[in-house]
C-alpha cells in the first residue's frame, strides 16, 4: 500500500475519533506551560507554580508539545488543539497501516486487523503527549523496515525522529531502543526479508546503518534537560505513583485484554515455525513486560501485537485466499478497500463523539464551578492552595499566579517521589500529619473524601464552598467574599 492511499485510509478510521476529545488532567498545565515558554523565550528551569517546591528544578521532558498546543489553543480555542490531535492520530493511523500492510500484503486486510484494537486504544490516544508516543512506535518500525530495504533516507529519518520524540515525552525512550535496536539488526543483516547476509543492503549501507544507530544512541542527550531526563525517565518507571491507575498494573478486564493480544501472535509464530524480522517481536515482548507493571503500556502491545500478526499470518492468509479471491481486487481495489473500511467503521461507531468539534470537561472528574468559585471571590485573592495531585493543573490553567498549588500533575519532573506519596496518603486516609508546613490558604479537595472530612472536623477549618464533585476549606479566621452566579462552560474554555 503506497503512502498516499494509507493516509487516505487513516484519516477514514480516525476520523470518528478526531471530531472531539475529553479534557485530560495534564492538558490545562501543558497549555499553561507553553505560554510561559513562549512568554520567557526560553524554558524555565526551576517550579514556577507551586509553593510546596518553590524554585526547586523542574524537569519539562514535554516542552516541545506544551509549546504546539499552547499555540494551537491561541490561534483556533478547542478546534486549535483537536486539530494538533487529529494530526498526530494520523501519523498514528497511517504508519501503523502501513507497518501491518507490508507484512500482510492485503490492504482490506491490514485494515480490519488494526481496526479491531483501534476502539481500545483511541480512549488512551487522548490530548496529551504520549499519544505522540503512540503514533511514533508504528512510525519506527515502518522506518526501520525502510532501512531493511536499502532505503538511505531512512538513515537520516530515524535519528531526526529520536530527537524531536526527545524533546516531546519521555516514551522516546522506549523508541530509542526500538530504533537502535532496529538499525543493529539491519546492519547484521537480520532485519531482511531474506536469510542472514542475503539481504538487498550492501556493505557500504550496512557500516552506515551502525553510524545511524550511534546516532539514534545520542539523542537522549539533545534535550535542554541533557543528563537529567535519563535519570528522571528511571526514577518515574521505578518509583509508586499512588492515586495514578495507568501506573499501576492493569484491571482484571485490561489483563484478559493485553494477555490475549501479546500471546497470539507468539502462538502462532510457535506453530507456524516462520522466520520473522525481529525488531518488532522484541519490542511487543518488552512492551508486554512493561504493560504487566503498568496499564499505560498497554497501549504499545495494542500496537505493536497487530503488526506481528501480520507477519506470521501474511503467507497463509494470501496462500489460502488467492485459491478463491482476486487479492488485488480484495487489497488493492478501491471496492475492496471500501467494503473494509466500512466494516472497521462499524466496529469504531460507538465511539462516535456527541459534541464534534469541543473538547468536553466532566464536572464530576474536575472541580470547575469550585474553580470558579476561587478565581471569582473578592476575598481571599491571591494564596496558596492544597489540590489533589490531578486537580493541581485545572487550578495552575485557572488561578495562576495569583494562587499557588500544593501539588500538581507535574508529578516526579518537579516533586520528590517521597512528597508525592505523602500527599496521596494524607488524601487517602485524612492524615493531617502528613500535610506539609505551614498549612495552606485553603484546600480544595473531592467532597467526601477522607482528609476533606477530617478537616471539616477541625475548629479552625471552615467550608466556604461545597458541591457534588468539591469542597473548597479555608481558615476559619480568613474573611471570605464569594463570587455571584457561576457560569461555568463544560468545555475547554
Amino acid at each position: 500500500m503506497q503512502l498516499p492511499r494509507a493516509a487516505l485510509c487513516g484519516l477514514v478510521l480516525a476520523l470518528p475519533f478526531m471530531l472531539s476529545a475529553s479534557a485530560d488532567a495534564d492538558l490545562w498545565w501543558h497549555v499553561a506551560a507553553g505560554d510561559l515558554i513562549v512568554t520567557r523565550g526560553g524554558l524555565p528551569e526551576t517550579d514556577p507554580w507551586s509553593y510546596t517546591f518553590e524554585g526547586e528544578p523542574w524537569i519539562n521532558h514535554e516542552w516541545l508539545p506544551g509549546i504546539v498546543l499552547y499555540l494551537a489553543h491561541s490561534l483556533g480555542g478547542e478546534l486549535g488543539l483537536l486539530g494538533v490531535r487529529a494530526a498526530t492520530l494520523l501519523v498514528l493511523m497511517t504508519t501503523w497501516l502501513l507497518a501491518v500492510e507490508r507484512r500482510l500484503e492485503i490492504g482490506a486486510a491490514s485494515i480490519l486487523l488494526i481496526g479491531l484494537p483501534w476502539p481500545l486504544l483511541s480512549i488512551l490516544a487522548n490530548l496529551r503527549p504520549q499519544t505522540l508516543t503512540w503514533a511514533l512506535v508504528p512510525a519506527t518500525v515502518v522506518l526501520v523496515d525502510q532501512a531493511a530495504r536499502g532505503r538511505w533516507w531512512s538513515l537520516f529519518a530515524l535519528p531526526a525522529t529520536l530527537v524531536l520524540w526527545a524533546n516531546a515525552h519521555g516514551g522516546f525512550l522506549f523508541g530509542w531502543g526500538v530504533a537502535g535496536l532496529g538499525l543493529g539488526l539491519v546492519a547484521l543483516g537480520f532485519e531482511s526479508d531474506r536469510q542472514p547476509n542475503e539481504g538487498p543492503t550492501s556493505r557500504r549501507f550496512r557500516l552506515a546503518s551502525f553510524g545511524a544507530a550511534l546516532a539514534v544512541a545520542l539523542t537522549p542527550f539533545l534535550t535542554p534537560n541533557g543528563l537529567d531526563l535519563p535519570r528522571y525517565i528511571w526514577t518515574e518507571l521505578t518509583v509508586e505513583h499512588p492515586g495514578l491507575p495507568e501506573w499501576n498494573p492493569p484491571s482484571p478486564t485490561m489483563l484478559a485484554v493485553l494477555l490475549c493480544a501479546a500471546l497470539l501472535p507468539f502462538a502462532i509464530g510457535a506453530l507456524n515455525r516462520r522466520r520473522v524480522r525481529p525488531t518488532a517481536w522484541i519490542a511487543l515482548a518488552i512492551a508486554t513486560i512493561q504493560a504487566l507493571q503498568h496499564a499505560k503500556f498497554t497501549a504499545l502491545v495494542l500496537l505493536l501485537a497487530p503488526i506481528c500478526l501480520a507477519e506470521v499470518l501474511g503467507p497463509d492468509l494470501r496462500a489460502r485466499l488467492s485459491r478463491d479471491f482476486d487479492l488485488d481486487f480484495l487489497g488493492r481495489s478501491p471496492v475492496g478497500l471500501g467494503a473494509a473500511l466500512l466494516l472497521a467503521l462499524a466496529i469504531g461507531s460507538p465511539m462516535w463523539p456527541e459534541h464534534a468539534g469541543r473538547i468536553p470537561v466532566n464536572p464530576k472528574l474536575y472541580p470547575t464551578r469550585a474553580i470558579e468559585w476561587l478565581d471569582g471571590a473578592s476575598s481571599p485573592r491571591e494564596g496558596t492552595l492544597m489540590t489533589p495531585l490531578g486537580w493541581g493543573g485545572i487550578a495552575i490553567y485557572h488561578l495562576s499566579p495569583r494562587w499557588r498549588v500544593g501539588i500538581d500533575g507535574r508529578n516526579t519532573t518537579v516533586y520528590s517521589p517521597a512528597f508525592v506519596q505523602q500527599i496521596s496518603h494524607a488524601w487517602d486516609t485524612g492524615d493531617l500529619s502528613a500535610l506539609p508546613e505551614p498549612p495552606p490558604t485553603a484546600f480544595l479537595g473531592q467532597t467526601g473524601t477522607p482528609l476533606i472530612e477530617a478537616l471539616a472536623r477541625e475548629a479552625s477549618w471552615e467550608v466556604v464552598y461545597e458541591d457534588e464533585t468539591a469542597t473548597v476549606l479555608m481558615s476559619a479566621q480568613t474573611q471570605v467574599e464569594g463570587p455571584g452566579e457561576l457560569k461555568t462552560s463544560p468545555f475547554f474554555p
